[in-house]
């Protein structure tokens, strides 16, 4: 299998898991909600949850759209990529303790591998060379 094809399986399982995510938590078990519900909140004030909800869900949409253009080897898509994932990983630090079922760990943990594989092989493989040309 080619590196472009194990590339473009990685972005492909990396959407599916975005998926599996959000169906994830909309069927959480209510006993992990209650339970989240007793510790204490993040750092983000209760008025401006509602901001910093929609900035995600606006990031979650650009980062939706961009594993297209990643798919395809547009060069901006690089750029975007990695911005967008590091917002999310600075936000993570905001929303304090989360209480996850072990599916939704897995998921997140595949989640992360496919994510630093899209990294090294966009930044660091032959493929590089694919988004430099366009």
């Amino acid at each position: 299998m080619s590196l472009e094809r194990i590339f473009k399986n990685i972005i492909l399982l990396h959407f599916i898991n975005f998926i599996l995510i959000f169906v994830s938590i909309l069927i959480m078990d209510e006993s992990l909600l209650s339970m989240e519900d007793l510790f204490m909140g993040g750092i983000v004030p209760e008025r401006y949850l509602g901001v910093y909800d929609s900035i995600l869900y606006i990031l979650v949409i650009i980062n939706y759209i961009n594993l297209i253009l990643l798919y395809r080897f547009i060069q901006i898509a690089r750029t975007i990529y990695l911005f967008v994932n590091i917002i999310f990983i600075l936000t993570s630090f905001l929303d304090g303790p989360v209480i996850f079922s072990s599916f939704q760990h897995v998921i997140f943990l595949v989640d992360a591998i496919a994510i630093g594989a899209i990294i090294v092989l966009m930044y660091y493989s032959p493929l590089k060379d694919k988004f430099e040309k366009k």
